[in-house]
């Protein structure tokens, strides 16, 4: 897939959390591996010379009944939620606003999700 260019889909992921607990959300444009701040541009520019800059200025989490939004430093890499949740199904949804360009929303393309602790000892 190539993630280089803004693609402003946006959808859910259905999930299940096997344990309720404390949970953190890790949104990133890039994956782990790249290090790199979210409205940075990487790449080979001689190949794909039809990159956009992003200005990304926020970011949001909605999964069960958590829904939130959090402002986006230009250097960031990514920008974290914590989160309690009850075991059982839902639906998760992570995305970034271009906020300083047009306000378009985008999915956040990687997110990392882990476990802090159990509800109530946290």
């Amino acid at each position: 897939m190539k993630i280089f260019t803004f693609l402003s889909a946006d959808g859910f992921w259905a999930i299940e959390v096997a344990r309720a607990g404390l949970y953190e959300f890790a949104l990133k444009r890039w994956p782990n591996e790249l290090d790199r701040p979210i409205s940075e541009i990487i790449g080979l520019y001689d190949v794909e010379p039809d990159y956009e800059v992003l200005t990304v200025t926020d970011a949001g989490l909605k999964v069960a009944d958590f829904d939130e939004m959090e402002s986006v430093g230009p250097e960031a890499k990514e920008v974290k939620f914590k989160v309690r949740l009850k075991s059982g199904k839902t639906r998760a949804q992570a995305w970034f606003v271009n906020g300083l360009d047009d306000g378009k929303t985008f999915g956040a393309y990687y997110v990392y999700v882990k476990r802090l602790g159990v509800l109530g000892q946290c």
